[in-house]
């Protein structure tokens, strides 16, 4: 056995092994009802399961947006945690901007994500866009995908 072959043999030996351990490790999965999410700005709370890290699962919001013209249905749903990135608090969600404009002095014209440790406010119309506070970004998002009347959250982005 020359070297090329023997460094071959030592290179492609786990290919075969992770390809089986995949085949065994399957995504964390979490199918919602789209029932709650049909009116513009409803929202449904839930816990994504997490494997490693401090927490058993991941808490977070599915809120339906305004469709805006838009064609596909899941191109108007906003799926992201709801642990604030700045230092870990549970986000709430507000509905009504005046709520949010008496607790966080952010005025807003559609309802936001809040932060009530260090008053950080995210937009959901934006993508969740910092608006206010010391958060240095937006929450981290979840892919999903509809299935017929099911909103089913895959994976953290």
């Amino acid at each position: 056995m020359n070297r090329r072959s023997l460094l071959k043999f030592f290179f492609l030996l786990p290919l075969p092994l992770i390809k089986l351990l995949a085949r065994w490790v399957e995504a964390a999965e979490v199918t919602l009802d789209l029932a709650p999410l049909e009116a513009p700005w409803s929202s449904l709370e839930f816990q994504f399961p997490q494997a490693e890290g401090p927490r058993t699962s991941i808490p977070a919001i599915a809120v339906r947006l305004p469709n805006n013209g838009m064609k596909k249905p899941e191109e108007a749903v906003f799926v992201a945690s709801r642990v604030c990135p700045h230092e870990g608090c549970e986000l709430l969600y507000f509905k009504d901007p005046a709520q949010a404009l008496q607790i966080f002095r952010v005025p807003t014209e559609n309802p936001v994500l809040g932060c009530p440790c260090h008053l950080s406010v995210f937009d959901l119309k934006q993508e969740g866009k910092v608006i206010n506070g010391p958060a240095p970004r937006p929450p981290f998002r979840f892919g999903f995908r509809v299935e017929g009347k099911k909103l089913v959250v895959t994976d953290l982005k």
